[in-house]
């Protein structure tokens, strides 16, 4: 009687068959690394640290900037607000990318003259239970 082993129970797997699967996910895995390679040595540059700048005061402020565009794009697209749900997804997508700059600009500006987002202040005052300051 031959033991029962799950890993081989499905049928026999040929020695072509699993060099290829292999080889396809050696290959995946080494170009994953490359692609991680890659995103950190263009971070490095100096021209794309300033364009990235923006972006980090928008990731900085990601609960405020979420809720407030949750509750924007509510506005937006329903009936109570302006109802543009009639919109076709190609003029949603544009709608949604100018809201989404209007807001890394307004977040940049905003963290030149306060520590947190008005939502992440909130939050930091609630979790360490003492008035956090807000203001530069």
């Amino acid at each position: 009687m031959r033991p029962y082993i799950p890993a081989v129970a499905w049928g026999e797997v040929s020695f072509y068959s699993w060099m290829g699967s292999t080889t396809t996910n050696l290959i995946n895995l080494l170009t994953a690394y490359l692609w991680v390679i890659i995103v950190i040595e263009v971070y490095r540059s100096q021209k794309v640290q300033r364009a990235v700048e923006p972006l980090v005061s928008y990731g900085r402020m990601g609960l405020t900037n979420y809720i407030v565009q949750s509750v924007a794009g509510v506005f937006i697209f329903s009936g109570f607000g302006l109802d543009w749900s009639h919109l076709g997804v190609f003029q949603s997508v544009l709608v949604c990318l100018a809201y989404t700059g209007i807001q890394i600009a307004i977040s940049h500006y905003w963290l030149k003259g306060f520590r947190y987002g008005p939502m992440e202040w909130l939050w930091r005052t609630g979790t360490y239970m003492k008035w956090q300051p807000l203001v530069r």
